[in-house]
């Protein structure tokens, strides 16, 4: 293993130390209630992970420590809320952000053209500057969002959210099928709440992810 990163490692593990000793709880939750860890390698990073708490719920630095990965976004955003995130993200100068986006908006049951709209509205500021890799929000078990209604409007966001990924030159995940039940429910062996992914869902996750990832690796 090369000593870049041996040491990349190293500095991750210390910082989850210390974020247990100060903070009392996993760097990979410490994005969402405002704190942001940087990547243990040096410089501006070249991956931004953008979203509300899919995203900042997990520790991306320590999942790929070989790509500088920077973490933005807070969880319960609504992508209208997002939106204030653009001119950050655009500051760091990402060579690519993957977005996922939407769930917290079916919670609040917005009207599904409003999302889109927004959604929309996120990929213009990125696209010009970034390249993006968009991410089908994944199915919901949680009583917050699990009617008949919500799950449909899941189906019909996420095949939104692909067409905008052709129209933009942009990378698509589908992580809702990677995850789903096959009735448009969270798979249970995938999910630690009903909304969110367990280890073994973010190892899926990871998985599609890293063809995208792999061509920023710093070897």
């Amino acid at each position: 293993m090369p000593r870049r990163l041996r040491l990349s490692i190293a500095l991750l593990s210390l910082g989850a130390c210390l974020a247990l000793a100060i903070y009392g709880v996993s760097p990979g939750r410490l994005a969402c209630r405002g704190i942001d860890l940087p990547s243990a390698l040096a410089g501006e990073p070249d991956v931004v992970m953008l979203g509300d708490s899919h995203v900042c719920s997990q520790t991306w630095e320590g999942e790929f420590p070989d790509i500088a990965i920077a973490t933005r976004g807070r969880g319960g955003r609504t992508t209208r809320e997002l939106l204030a995130w653009t001119d950050e993200v655009r500051r760091l100068q990402p060579q690519l952000v993957v977005l996922i986006a939407g769930t917290n908006d079916v919670v609040r049951r917005r009207a599904l053209s409003e999302a889109v709209a927004d959604y929309r509205r996120l990929v213009a500021r990125l696209r010009p500057a970034s390249a993006l890799v968009l991410v089908s929000i994944p199915p919901c078990s949680s009583s917050l969002c699990d009617s008949p209604e919500q799950r449909r409007w899941i189906m019909d966001y996420n095949e939104e959210v692909e067409g905008i990924a052709r129209e933009s030159g942009s990378g698509f995940v589908d992580l809702h099928a990677a995850l789903n039940d096959g009735e448009g429910g969270f798979a249970t062996a995938l999910t630690r709440d009903g909304a969110h992914v367990n280890a073994a869902g973010l190892a899926r996750w990871k998985s599609l992810l890293r063809p995208w990832l792999e061509p920023y690796r710093r070897r």
